[in-house]
């Protein structure tokens, strides 16, 4: 059999590029221990130090029990801890323990992993064509999203 014909959809070929983008970021993350969706929830509340649960399922556009779920692992594994708002105590504050500060130090940054191999072959100009056109391609469907 002879080699495949690429898909005539560009949809289909940035559908197979996150694949492979997704494959390299979990097997950045896979000797610290964690799955993507804990180190997107990891990488949230590092960047805001505190972050309510309600913030970070908004920041990261996912249903409130799947992020209940990762919350928990990452809870359980000892690197967040929750904590009453003191402005609310129906909410819940996540943060890092101090243990789990001290290992996010040792966890590489897999989107700069992904972007490095996916990226080497284009000069800055290339690169920067290919972050806006991306860019414009998002703003797109999010108009014809909201048109519907």
């Amino acid at each position: 059999m002879g080699e495949a014909t690429p898909h005539p959809h560009i949809s289909s070929r940035i559908k197979r590029l996150y694949l492979l983008m997704t494959r390299c970021v979990d097997d950045a993350l896979k000797p610290c221990g964690l799955a993507r969706g804990q180190w997107q929830v990891l990488a949230h509340v590092h960047e805001a130090v505190t972050l309510s649960q309600r913030h970070l399922q908004e920041a990261m556009k996912i249903e409130s029990a799947t992020l209940t779920v990762i919350v928990d692992l990452v809870v359980a594994k000892g690197w967040l801890e929750r904590l009453p708002d003191p402005g609310d105590k129906r909410v819940r504050l996540l943060r890092f323990t101090v243990d789990g500060e001290a290992r996010w130090h040792d966890v590489p940054d897999p989107l700069a992993r992904v972007e490095k191999h996916m990226l080497a072959g284009l000069d800055p100009a290339e690169r920067s064509m290919v972050a806006d056109a991306v860019e414009r391609m998002i703003a797109g469907l999010e108009t014809e999203r909201m048109a519907v």
